[in-house]
């Protein structure tokens, strides 16, 4: 991804969470995008398992969010993908609403462990977070 790319992503996770937020988000992995929305992700392995880590999801349509899933369904279920894990800062976004839709577990936990600070600016307190999982 390019610098000017990435910037451009950083200013829209920056306005849906919070000053500085886009520290904590990985864009160093796969970036898909669909018109403005993308998903953020990386493969890796745990215990020997496929697993995604997904690092961040941009929506601006719900037909956006289908394509994309479907996109990144198929490319997971070519890589034997066993494992799906996301972690949001809550925000006034109906991404766990879709994700809720397609099967994944989603619960509201507190997390302390923010690499990096940052200060939310979009009513949430910063530890409020939205984790999902397959």
């Amino acid at each position: 991804m390019d610098g000017l790319k990435k910037v451009e992503l950083q200013k829209l996770i920056n306005d849906e969470n919070g000053t500085n937020y886009h520290r904590n988000v990985k864009l160093n992995g796969y970036v898909i995008y669909r018109g403005d929305s993308f998903i953020a992700f990386r493969l890796m392995d745990v215990n020997n398992m496929p697993c995604v880590v997904v690092d961040y999801i941009y929506i601006t349509s719900k037909n956006d969010f289908i394509q994309l899933m479907s996109w990144c369904i198929n490319f997971w279920s070519g890589n034997a993908v066993k494992y799906v894990y996301y972690k949001e800062h809550r925000r006034k976004s109906t991404v766990s609403k879709m994700l809720t839709s397609l099967g994944f577990q989603v619960k509201s936990i507190k997390y302390h462990g923010w690499k990096h600070q940052w200060t939310s600016t979009n009513g949430y307190a910063e530890e409020d977070v939205i984790e999902a999982h397959t």
